[in-house]
């Protein structure tokens, strides 16, 4: 049993309590509810008299007794900044002034024990099994810390702050930093929070965190290294950092597991020095595994919460005394194992809602021989920053319509300093005319008042006239949910007379290949219910006559995107629009590299030394380009070759001016030049 608290559960008449232990002082016991044992502060705290009062030394009487399931805390806190008892010289000695000062060592003790104690049972075991031996009352249906804390509860009847009700949320305002510790030789039965009671591993830091109902900014600080079987799903706003000193806290892969992701990472994550070594590549024509860093399946990435990679290295370990191998840069050196992969941002994988399918890094260096460094694809972006490539295959990749733009960076020996290769479809949504573009200021207010009567009627026309109720599980929601948006951006568009919102809705129809998002068998469902919402806020009699015409005209050619687009697919039984207008545009594969720097290019990924200069091949055959895909580059190589964007070049040793620009202007002097002379 404890020795210095005790835990009641409240029956909403019950006004007495009994203080069990024993105490030097009556202003060293609190009383409350919501007690944090790891903190050792009451979320609610009552106060003598308005509170409470004593009715002897052993028993205290509550004004308001506690509602039923609440859980009051009664508990001992002996201070321990000051003694109790200050000896001088000369001083009598008397046995009360010593026990005093005996009892007030020993109870700090107890107190310190308990809290230990408990936090640790309760973290491992759970409270409701810690229940029976310290008398803990655990909320209903909570069975640990987690569930406890993060379960939203309601306490009646406690008049003490003037509020009837209170709710107790996942932490106190007052929380220290939220920060779990992880080390090799942790512990998951600990509470993580600091580097004495540090977990084992990431997986159950991050476990911990998804177990909060609210999220939350959390760090998880590796005091170490990790071995992990990767696949690892980061929660929003989380960050991992490695405090091992300057990447040196290592991220290895448990056996079996190299052709492995590491993090996958969600809105807000933030990966800080972190080395990540012994991963491999699946593919280099096709990677989709193997690299640190890549996106959470089904996350949503907001502008202000891309995920972001910073001082990170991901290697290849070599051996001390090299085997040279044939290198053959064309099949992916065959010879050699492959490396691993720093970030793939493959946007195929998110949520349709997501705005901005962005990654961005700052000095996260790839130095995996025969690896990857940076592959954007499927619309997917990433912003290299300081990223200096050394020996990989590839060092910044894009596919299938995927963005890059490299910024002072660097590609270092290896094979191929930039790989652009094909594209996708996106979706150009038609345009109202500029004559139709007005604005009515209030018109917020007005749809924001007659939202949800609209969404529910939608609803009711859909179950009525489309059959809705038989639709697969979770379509009523999803369809509640496009309303309430088509409705938001309609509001934007009228209040800022801007129609951008609702090209954004259009857009919002397709994924990230340009392919529509619903079947077309629901085509004319869809087309119905923007029907019905833009004629439920026409009806309304509140919208100028302005502001109705923009509204029609907003969601006629929001059908005729629709409609064109199914007939451009060639939809069998889409009806032909009139007119016929194009909707669909190529997305080509893009990097953009500013100020670049490459040293010994297609020097090969075989090497234990700097290799010689001779190695080294011209800037331009380091750089694909491949089926629609474009590279824009600018920069020099370590002869001081420089490039230009549009392909402008000039020769180190000679001056001289080369590349296609100026190979065209040549041409066309000498051609006018000979013109001119021959008559």
């Amino acid at each position: 049993m404890p020795q210095s608290y005790v835990t009641y559960s409240g029956d909403g008449s019950t006004q007495g309590f009994d203080v069990p232990f024993p105490f030097l002082r009556r202003a060293h016991i609190r009383v409350g509810y919501g007690w944090d044992y790891f903190e050792d502060t009451l979320i609610t705290e009552l106060f003598e008299p308005n509170n409470y009062t004593w009715t002897d030394n052993t028993r205290i009487r509550l004004q308001t007794a506690p509602a039923a399931g609440a859980e009051l805390t009664i508990l001992r806190q002996t201070p321990k900044d000051n003694p109790l008892v200050e000896w001088t010289d000369g001083s009598t000695l008397q046995a009360a002034d010593h026990n005093i000062a005996d009892l007030q060592a020993l109870y700090l003790l107890q107190e310190l024990i308990d809290r230990s104690r408990f936090a640790t049972l309760a973290q491992g075991a759970g409270v409701a099994d810690y229940a029976s031996q310290a008398g803990y009352a655990a909320t209903a249906g909570a069975a640990t810390r987690a569930d406890r804390l993060t379960t939203a509860r309601t306490i009646n009847g406690v008049p003490f702050n003037g509020t009837a009700n209170i709710s107790i949320s996942a932490w106190p305002s007052d929380q220290r930093p939220k920060v779990f510790y992880v080390r090799s030789d942790g512990s998951n039965q600990r509470d993580g929070r600091n580097p004495h009671n540090a977990f084992q591993n990431v997986e159950h830091a991050i476990n911990q965190i998804n177990g909060f109902a609210f999220p939350e900014p959390w760090t998880i600080v590796l005091l170490d290294g990790l071995s992990t079987a990767g696949e690892i799903d980061v929660p929003d706003f989380t960050t991992i950092l490695g405090l091992n000193f300057q990447r040196r806290t290592v991220i290895q892969p448990t056996a079996g597991n190299a052709i492995r992701n590491v993090f996958r990472c969600g809105n807000g994550v933030h990966l800080v020095n972190l080395k990540f070594t012994g991963w491999q590549i699946d593919d280099f024509d096709n990677p989709t595994k193997g690299f640190a860093m890549v996106f959470r399946p089904g996350a949503t990435i907001l502008p202000g919460g891309v995920p972001y990679g910073q001082n990170c290295v991901v290697t290849s370990a070599l051996t001390e005394v090299p085997t040279p191998l044939p290198m053959d840069a064309e099949n992916g050196n065959p010879a050699h194992p492959k490396g691993g992969g720093c970030v793939l941002a493959d946007a195929s994988v998110l949520s349709p809602y997501t705005v901005f399918p962005n990654m961005m890094t700052w000095g996260f260096t790839p130095s995996s021989h025969n690896g990857m460094g940076y592959v954007a694809r499927n619309r997917g972006f990433i912003n290299p920053v300081n990223a200096i490539g050394v020996g990989a295959h590839r060092h910044f990749m894009c596919l299938d319509g995927g963005q890059m733009v490299v910024s002072g960076s660097s590609s270092q020996f290896g094979d191929y300093s930039f790989w652009s290769e094909g594209s996708t479809q996106r979706i150009a949504p038609l345009k109202v005319s500029a004559a139709a573009i007005t604005s009515q200021t209030n018109a917020a207010a007005i749809i924001s008042g007659a939202k949800s009567a609209l969404v529910n009627s939608t609803w009711i026309l859909l179950a009525t006239s489309y059959n809705a109720n038989s639709w697969p599980s979770g379509y009523e929601a999803l369809t509640r949910k496009d309303a309430g948006l088509f409705l938001d951006a309609i509001s934007a568009s009228l209040v800022h007379g801007f129609e951008r919102p609702m090209l954004n809705f259009a857009e919002g129809m397709f994924g990230f290949d340009g392919t529509c998002v619903y079947d077309y068998s629901f085509h004319a469902a869809f087309k119905a219910s923007w029907d019905h919402l833009a004629a439920g806020l026409i009806a309304g009699g509140q919208l100028t006559a302005g502001a109705q015409a923009f509204v029609s005209a907003l969601v006629a050619r929001l059908k005729a995107t629709m409609d064109n687009y199914w007939h451009e697919v060639g939809q069998a039984g889409a009806s032909v629009p009139n007119p016929v207008e194009p909707v669909r545009r190529k997305l080509r594969s893009l990097i953009t590299a500013i100020n670049h720097q490459w040293t010994a290019p297609m020097a090969g990924v075989e090497f234990f030394r700097v290799p010689p200069a001779r190695a080294a091949r011209r800037i331009q055959r380091s750089i694909v380009q491949r089926n629609g895909g474009r590279v824009r580059f600018s920069g020099q190589d370590d002869a001081g070759n420089a490039v230009f964007v549009g392909g402008l070049a000039i020769d180190a040793r000679s001056g001289q001016l080369g590349g296609p620009p100026f190979d065209s202007a040549i041409r066309g002097r000498i051609t006018r030049a000979v013109i001119s002379r021959s008559y």
